[in-house]
């Protein structure tokens, strides 16, 4: 048999070559040899860390220690084993035992600051990087780590100089080249930013890391069809790169491929089980499909893995809430905030709720924090927002920040601060410039339409904070009896059109806008209106856009009379649906604009509501104090447009046997 120190070297020249299950063999013929071969255990242990097995790795080291425990290099490899299994408190002692008996050892002192970086104590690991280098100057990975060590302390042009220094001792550092590239990024130089990544992949084809990291670069960029090409190229190198899935699947969400997406979702959760971000991500898109049961299950999953993560629990409570488990919704939220006290999205569904259920103090200040939420559009202004103070001869701007429904409910406020005397500039969506117009409201403010040059201005407030401001509660609610006016001329030539025959007409709209997060749940589908076609009655169509295709679908069914291509094309928005609907004995809609709209003119409307509408129409309630002409129609399982329509038919049918309603 070869002597002991034979097979060891034999072993060690293998283990160089990458043969790792050979040189296993050979060590592990040393200790049969001899237990109590301190060396043999010690590479034993490495083997066992190249090949991620750290719990073994940290007790076969751990025995060559026990053996000889004068050895820094063992003590180093052990704090390498350690930092891997997440400890770094253990690896930190492991690198100062190493350190106490050579403070000459370059790579303890390196693994050290690696630590030190791990942990984010960024300037204690730059002191022990520069030691490093001090002891060896030619040491490529410890200028590399220093690089890292003076990113996080923000010394951005030190960093990107050690960066260089270690590249220009081995260019072939492809994790220096993206250190590098994120340096020089967070220089704000992007483009040669992604020209040293793109050289990282070049040199590094096979390499998944630098494919990645260029592709999130891209991302960040908006140069979303790069970043796609080289997520999928990092994957094509490493298939369980369970980042690369996820982000790919973030990119394929926004172009609105939900399938895709979805399978990317799941693909990174297979290769990272507690992968909570992606289980967040796919709860949405599955809630975005109206499949509620598995969204929740998803947001279950991510907060089985980090229970106070807020996203997870703001989703589970949207979900909740659009089931009708309000209190349970409310919990999720409260819980987020305790959480994320500042997380903004959560805040703002709170104030949702509490709007909902009629806390309006309350809910006023909570409904602030959509300023916060990424899905408002944010407006920026150099000057102060407006606080309720006297303006005091400074002119006030109030913007339009919603949709147009959002705008029609919210003008009413804009009397109020004429009454007061206050200058007062209203921007609205350029679609409502005409209506509000043939309201008057232009001769108590300015008005400017979105995109025109504003006025000279003091102070600013959204439209909708206006409520807040006013301190508005259930029983201060202004101008609920309608405060808008269909043009006289526009009113006379539908009378004429619509013609005065006998039937009661009802003017019906069905469909939202299909971008809206809710409209899978608000709107209807037309053919749920069936019920109202009973003789007598004839329906009037007042939908514009999507949802219009659906009338030719109803193929013969009942008759839907469709008022040509030209309706609210020439005047402007609403001006002829405004004068359609005070021809009309009654308006059905969906959770439109057209429901403002017909309320705001004081014209009876019926409004046909999900289970759990939005905060506006509150709950259980069939009144609404915002509109004393409207009454609400709940269903009562979620999806159940069949038993609105009956609720409707039902009350149709009595006001038709009591009294035809006047028109307006």
């Amino acid at each position: 048999m070869p002597a002991i120190h034979e097979v060891l070297n034999q072993g060690l020249q293998l283990h160089k070559q990458g043969a790792l299950d050979q040189a296993e063999r050979c060590y592990r013929q040393v200790l049969e040899a001899d237990a109590r071969h301190a060396d043999a255990w010690h590479l034993l242990g490495l083997i066992a860390h190249a090949r991620g097995d750290q719990t073994a790795a940290r007790e076969q080291i751990g025995r060559a220690i026990a053996l000889d425990g004068g050895q820094p290099s063992y003590h180093n490899h052990l704090a390498e084993v350690y930092r891997a299994l997440g400890d770094t408190v253990q690896a930190e002692a492991s690198c100062r035992r190493a350190l106490q008996l050579n403070d000459r050892f370059v790579l303890a002192h390196n693994t050290l600051g690696v630590v030190y970086n791990q942990d984010r104590r960024f300037a204690e690991a730059a002191e022990c990087f520069r030691r490093a280098v001090e002891l060896q100057p030619g040491f490529p990975l410890a200028h590399a780590n220093l690089g890292i060590a003076l990113h996080g302390l923000g010394q951005l042009d030190e960093a990107a100089d050690a960066c260089r220094q270690a590249l220009a001792l081995d260019s072939a550092l492809a994790t220096t080249q993206l250190e590098l590239a994120r340096i020089l990024l967070d220089r704000g130089e992007a483009a040669e930013a992604i020209e040293t990544a793109r050289r990282a992949a070049s040199e590094h084809p096979q390499m998944a890391a630098v494919h990645y990291t260029l592709g999130g670069m891209l991302h960040a960029q908006q140069r979303l069809d790069e970043a796609v090409a080289c997520y999928r190229r990092a994957l094509d190198c490493n298939p369980a790169l369970a980042e690369a899935h996820f982000n790919l699947g973030v990119l394929l969400q926004k172009r609105g491929d939900a399938e895709a997406a979805i399978a990317c979702y799941r693909q990174a959760v297979r290769c990272r089980p507690d992968y909570a971000e992606a289980y967040s991500n796919l709860g949405t898109l599955h809630k975005s499909r109206g499949e509620l049961d598995s969204a929740r299950q998803c947001y279950d999953k991510a907060l089985e893995f980090r229970p106070n993560f807020a996203e997870a629990l703001n989703n589970l409570g949207n979900v909740l809430k659009i089931e009708g488990r309000l209190d349970e919704a409310l919990i999720c939220y409260e819980q987020c905030l305790r959480f994320a006290p500042q997380f903004a999205q959560a805040r703002y569904n709170r104030g949702l709720m509490r709007l909902a259920e009629g806390e309006l103090a309350a809910g006023w200040e909570d409904y602030e924090a959509r300023c916060g939420c990424p899905e408002f559009p944010k407006r920026s202004f150099d000057r102060p927002r407006w606080t309720g103070e006297p303006l005091a001869g400074r002119t006030l701007l109030v913007h339009a920040e919603q949709g147009l429904g959002d705008t029609l409910q919210f003008v009413r406020y804009l009397p109020l601060l004429a009454e007061r005397g206050d200058n007062v500039v209203l921007e609205v969506q350029p679609p409502l410039v005409p209506l509000l117009r043939t309201a008057g409201i232009d001769r108590s403010v300015q008005l400017v339409a979105k995109g025109e040059a504003l006025p000279e201005f003091d102070v600013y407030l959204p439209l909708l904070s206006l409520p807040g401001v006013f301190g508005t509660t259930l029983e201060t609610i202004p101008a609920a009896e309608g405060y808008l006016r269909a043009d006289a001329k526009l009113a006379e030539h539908w009378r004429a059109a619509l013609g005065e025959r006998d039937a009661f007409k009802i003017g019906i709209a069905w469909q939202g806008s299909p971008t809206h997060a809710s409209d899978r749940f608000r709107s209807i589908p037309l053919a749920a209106f069936a019920p109202l076609a009973f003789e007598g009655v004839e329906l009037v169509s007042l939908q514009k856009g999507p949802g219009n295709e659906q009338v030719a679908a109803l193929d013969g069914k009942f008759t839907v009379r469709e008022l040509g291509a030209s309706f609210d094309e020439e005047h402007g928005a609403f001006m002829d649906t405004a004068a359609v609907i005070k021809n009309l004995d009654l308006v059905v809609t969906s959770d439109t604009a057209i429901a403002h709209l017909a309320g705001a003119l004081g014209a009876p409307v019926w409004l046909a509501l999900t289970l759990v509408p939005d905060w506006r129409w509150m709950y259980c309630r069939t009144d609404s104090p915002w509109y004393r002409s409207m009454r609400l129609f709940r269903q009562k399982h979620l999806g159940d447009w069949p038993g609105v329509f009956a609720d409707i038919a039902a009350m149709l049918r009595s006001t038709l046997e009591t009294k035809r309603p006047q028109n307006h």
